[in-house]
């Protein structure tokens, strides 16, 4: 009976022992495919799914089993290449691997390839591949270091529909010459066909190595956005401000159209609760101009962005924002002015009602306490004007969801209990319920906590 079972149940159950197999999904499923033909081709098929590559070892180990065996060349669907070793292998390498991949639909490049500054001189170029556009349907980039050719080549050969950069991304040019100043993000990628894009904290240098590494150009932050412009981006994540925690180039962008055919927004307000991701760089630095229903408005007017105006077709908007700010990384002191939460709120009230379906606020916090829980309802709870924010969704006919979903952090590496939900300490369900009436009696609230593993 248990050899019978429809093959999409077995296919569940393989992928079931690969995620609960205790970091050993190898040999869990090569146990699982001796039991019979059928439930084999269920193991390859769940082992081969997504690969991932941290040797050059692995990397000839897979390629051989491909050559070998190219049935499993089908099944793979997600590869992630994260080689740290120098002279090991090049980007040419694994673009010809994907090429024996006919149903990839995921490629990540983590922190491969490193060229160390004293060799960057002898780098050779990765040869131009043939413009081939196969479909990729994700391309995450995270601290990529390599040859200037190397990267246009992954654009020439994959036709990418969601693009993601964080980090640090270092390109080298072997040779001085015109075309290295000439270069361009926007002419390196087919902005044409990525309808979604994600950014964080993105870096982006380029160097020419001849006679030594000189700096040739650096793109950072939200700048990067520039080479969307021409673009459809259907979905964007990206933060509001740049490194110097700056509002203006953002808020620039899209008036100038970047966001005219978004459905999906996420912004990065803050991603942790602490000052040096805020808003603004140090309240007190700046004046108030005026204020509103929502609070003091600490930025100038020509700072201020319209939603309804900038993004008419939005249907999916998300936030992500500070519990608490904090002055310094080691200060224990909690700053009661939220401008962040004002902002957030302010963009929400900004959006049009008519497409707008789901808005959620993401709120990054860590262990829970009694002064922080004491401090958020003090201010996140007491100041902020939840009934007005009701009044503007009673507008917004389509509006599905309004969910504040708290990302709790949790040690993995200790033995400490999870802590409670902070959702649940603040009893927020029952706040919004009493503060945002209309939006209760729709049923559209929700609070939750996520726990996030954290080994920080």
């Amino acid at each position: 009976m248990f050899a019978q079972l429809p093959a999409e149940l077995k296919l569940a159950i393989a992928y079931f022992v690969r995620l609960h197999s205790e970091g050993q999904p190898l040999a869990a499923l090569r146990s699982l495919s001796l039991v019979s033909k059928s439930w084999s081709t269920a193991a390859q098929i769940a082992l081969f799914y997504r690969i991932r590559l941290h040797s050059s070892m692995h990397f000839r180990q897979l390629t051989t089993h491909l050559y070998f065996f190219p049935h499993l060349s089908g099944y793979v669907r997600d590869v992630q290449v994260n080689i740290r070793e120098r002279d090991a292998i090049n980007l040419s390498d694994v673009l010809n691997m994907t090429s024996m991949l006919p149903n990839l639909v995921a490629l990540e490049i983590g922190r491969s390839f490193f060229v160390m500054e004293s060799e960057a001189s002898q780098i050779v170029p990765t040869p131009l591949l043939p413009r081939n556009h196969r479909r990729l349907e994700t391309l995450r980039l995270s601290h990529f270091s390599g040859v200037l050719d190397a990267f246009d080549a992954i654009f020439r050969q994959f036709s990418v529909n969601k693009l993601c950069i964080s980090g640090a991304v270092r390109l080298y040019q072997a040779k001085s010459s015109a075309s290295s100043y000439a270069w361009s993000l926007e002419s390196a990628v087919s902005s044409s066909t990525i309808q979604r894009l994600e950014i964080n904290q993105p870096t982006l240098r380029l160097f020419k190595t001849s006679p030594a590494p000189v700096l040739i150009r650096s793109i950072v932050d939200v700048s990067i956005l520039h080479s969307f412009m021409r673009g459809t981006l259907q979905s964007l994540r990206c933060p509001v401000v740049d490194g110097k925690c700056r509002l203006a180039p953002l808020v620039a962008l899209f008036k100038s159209g970047l966001g005219y055919h978004l459905s999906d927004l996420e912004l990065i307000v803050a991603d942790r609760d602490v000052q040096n991701n805020s808003l603004f760089s140090s309240v007190e630095d700046h004046v108030e101009h005026t204020g509103d229903e929502f609070g003091p408005i600490l930025h100038p007017p020509d700072q201020d962005l319209s939603l309804r105006l900038s993004c008419p077709r939005l249907k999916s908007l998300a936030l992500s924002l500070p519990l608490l700010q904090r002055p310094h990384y080691q200060s224990t002191s909690i700053v009661t002015e939220l401008p962040e939460w004002q902002y957030a709120l302010r963009l929400i009230a900004s959006t049009h009602p008519m497409p707008l379906s789901d808005i959620t606020i993401f709120v990054e916090c860590h262990i829970p306490t009694f002064r922080t829980v004491a401090a958020f309802l003090e201010t996140v709870l007491a100041q902020l004007n939840w009934t007005r924010l009701d009044e503007i969704f009673g507008g917004c006919a389509s509006l599905q969801v309004f969910e504040i979903l708290f990302r709790q952090r949790w040690d993995t590496t200790s033995n400490i209990p999870k802590a409670a939900p902070f959702s649940a300490l603040l009893k927020l369900d029952t706040f919004l319920e009493e503060q945002m009436p209309v939006c209760a009696s729709r049923g559209i609230l929700r609070v939750e906590t996520m726990y996030i593993p954290s080994t920080d």
